[in-house]
């Protein structure tokens, strides 16, 4: 397909239409940055955008792709919010990948760490000299190129294709000149065409659009021919700009190309107004509506990126699980009848997570959205689902609070709570004849609700257990001498840690080689269930980690049917199969479950359907597996696994596999006759629960 510039009237832009038309932009880009709030919308679209980029991007006088911005939020029914990034493309990918930002405006094709939509713009590297100078190139094969004094970038595309053609002596290479925004390589080009210092300057085409706009009858300016040059090597003499997400962020991506396919006239008529030039880009197709029968679940996770983020091994873990859970539904023959649909949004951080959950429910009208993968952002996705009318699955976040005082009526719980880590570690050691316990507990990760629980089961177990002591801690305190003494002074058969994975890891590491005759165990959070992290502690403190431990899922399970899971993940992945894996795997198995029993038409159907008594799951865990009334929190075994201290980790699954195994299941006197009642010795005790309506 030939690719033409734009017309003539595009290409040359009258001074006083240009004002008009800038003004209009920058007084409704203006208007719409007033405030982050976003009270009039259904969700909050926000862009990372360079402050001192224009006529691409500028805080004082927008550009062109801060005018795309406003089209696509206008279109997908978002208020627009910025994240001023400046220093250039690299920064603006580190600024995306934190979750600071969910989309760049301005992104190139081959650009690596994003995910693009179809190109809406091709702009040319251009000539432009005087008007008064008769100079009129419009090829680089042009053969009177060779009798002038052209001036360009230092080892740029348009400098290699004169070389290619033999014209160095041509050449006049220009430095580029410090900018607000990093090096400003344009200015002193155009300034050298300007003052006559050379006959024809070859620069970025929005760069020469600047400067036209400034004197409009001063320059002739025309897009570089050939655009791709052949004469030495192969140079692509355009820059193709596209609108950027990040990995794994591809049904946000596709609903932004819908929304620039059904704007696109406004979208090519924006950059128009700023004298561009561009080569021809084709409309992007229209996507099919919605299908309306489809139920839909959005899992809202930490994907991996460039940004070395703690939570993306568990994010990856859950991207995973929640792929073979799909792959699950694929296999169903039912699924024609139950039509579903699993959608992933990657959010690094918990205010990310919150714009991608609005995001979902708005643009995909997902029927759940599954995470949380940490107490914060589980009580906010929570908040938003009741708000938004959908169901919300916490995959990750084990605080009692999130059960009790800050749960919703539409939250549902498939990690486990802390509580019943808990008394999983109570009723393992009790068989062991441990009778005095030690709490070591964070008052933000769990608060006074763990040490509640722990005093009253304690007291209430029928061997004489006691109560040695508890220790209250702050997050990150990272040096826990005095609680390892009072836990060393209290005579303490088993000290039970409820820490942050880092804290827990110094602690373990403190702890170690003192001599202390007690079991250290630990109510786990996500990321002290995967395998990498307790390699960690294993290399930190190699006696004080080898002792049981209780985890959601582990990859050596073999009971009811989790052999053939942990099968299917590991050859599917090449990795072992953990806790958050599952519980991504089991949100997916329950909401297809709904689906496929009808249930799933509605938020109050729904609802009512899982936390009923006559629900249960087959999800890997054996029978009684359902969701408990009072605080709609999934009652389920939990597993014990312990470290071999002889293990040998290794790039090799089966080497990781074969790092932890699994010792035993909690609760240990599981009945299968009355699975309910024996699954509902973990955790808090019936009515204690808000989570009904």
């Amino acid at each position: 397909m030939s690719m033409q510039p734009i017309t003539a009237s595009r290409r040359r832009f009258g001074r006083w239409t240009w004002v008009v038309a800038a003004l209009l932009v920058a007084s409704s880009w203006a208007l719409g940055q007033e405030s982050t709030e976003v009270p009039d919308s259904e969700w909050e679209l926000r862009v990372c955008a360079q402050p001192n980029a224009y006529p691409m991007s500028s805080r004082d006088r927008p550009g062109f792709d801060n005018r795309i911005a406003e089209i696509i939020a206008d279109e997908l029914g978002a208020e627009l919010t910025v994240h001023w990034t400046p220093f250039g493309d690299e920064q603006m990918l580190r600024t995306l990948h934190r979750g600071e930002c969910d989309m760049v405006v301005g992104i190139g094709e081959s650009v690596s760490g994003v995910v693009s939509t179809v190109p809406y713009l091709r702009a040319p590297y251009v000539f432009i000299s005087r008007v008064d100078s008769g100079v009129e190139i419009d090829s680089l094969d042009d053969p009177e190129l060779a009798e002038l004094e052209v001036g360009t970038y230092q080892t740029g595309l348009p400098s290699l294709a004169l070389r290619g053609r033999g014209l160095e002596g041509i050449l006049r290479e220009y430095a580029p000149l410090p900018g607000p925004s990093g090096p400003d390589r344009d200015t002193a080009i155009l300034d050298a065409v300007q003052e006559g210092e050379v006959d024809l300057g070859i620069v970025y085409g929005p760069a020469a659009a600047v400067r036209v706009q400034e004197y409009p009858d001063l320059f002739r300016v025309v897009p570089v021919s050939p655009e791709t040059d052949l004469s030495d090597e192969i140079i692509q003499l355009f820059r193709i700009r596209t609108i950027g997400v990040r990995p794994h962020d591809v049904v946000f991506r596709e609903r932004v190309n819908d929304a620039m396919a059904a704007r696109w006239d406004e979208i090519e008529a924006a950059i128009e107004s700023y004298g561009v030039l561009g080569l021809s880009v084709r409309r992007p197709p229209s996507q099919p509506r919605l299908d309306e029968a489809t139920v839909r679940i959005g899992l809202i996770i930490p994907a991996a990126t460039r940004e070395a983020l703690p939570n993306r091994t568990i994010g990856e873990a859950a991207r995973f699980g929640a792929s073979l859970g799909d792959n699950y539904v694929a296999r169903r023959s039912d699924r024609t009848e139950a039509p579903f649909d699993v959608l992933i949004a990657s959010a690094p951080d918990d205010a990310s997570a919150v714009r991608a959950a609005e995001r979902m429910i708005a643009t995909e009208r997902v029927t759940a959205i599954a995470g949380g993968f940490n107490p914060t952002q589980a009580e906010e996705l929570g908040r938003i689902a009741q708000e938004r009318d959908v169901v919300f699955f916490n995959i990750g976040a084990t605080s009692d609070g999130l059960r009790d005082a800050t749960c919703a009526p539409t939250t549902f719980h498939v990690q486990a709570s802390g509580a019943m880590y808990l008394d999983g570690i109570l009723d393992w050691y009790a068989q062991d004849g441990a009778e005095r316990y030690y709490l070591v507990v964070d008052e933000g990760l769990h608060g006074p609700e763990l040490e509640a629980h722990f005093r009253h089961r304690v007291e209430a177990y029928p061997n004489g257990a006691e109560v040695a002591g508890v220790s209250v801690t702050t997050r990150s305190q990272f040096m826990f001498l005095n609680e390892i003494e009072e836990a060393s002074a209290s005579d303490a058969d088993v000290v039970v840690l409820a820490l942050a994975a880092e804290d827990e890891d110094q602690f373990l590491a403190q702890f170690d080689g003192r001599g202390i005759d007690a079991v250290v165990t630990s109510v786990p959070d996500l990321r002290t269930q995967d395998r990498t992290f307790l390699f960690r502690f294993l290399q930190s403190a190699p006696v004080a980690s080898g002792h049981a431990r209780p985890v959601l899922w582990d990859t050596t399970s073999s009971m009811h049917g989790a052999d053939d899971i942990n099968e299917r993940y590991v050859s599917r992945t090449g990795e072992p199969m953990e806790a958050t894996s599952w519980s991504a795997y089991a949100a997916v198995r329950i909401l297809f479950a709904a689906a496929a029993a009808g249930a799933a038409d509605d938020t109050a159907t729904l609802t009512e359907w899982l936390a009923s008594d006559e629900t249960a799951f087959d999800l890997g865990k054996g029978s009684g597996v359902s969701f408990r009334s009072w605080d709609h929190q999934l009652r389920q075994p939990l597993t014990m696994i312990q470290i071999d201290p002889e293990a040998e980790w290794g790039s090799r699954v089966s080497r990781r596999m074969e790092f932890a195994a699994v010792v035993g299941v909690v609760p240990t006197s599981f009945d299968e006759d009355v699975a309910v009642e024996s699954l509902d010795r973990l955790g808090r005790e019936s009515g204690e629960g808000r989570c009904a309506p």
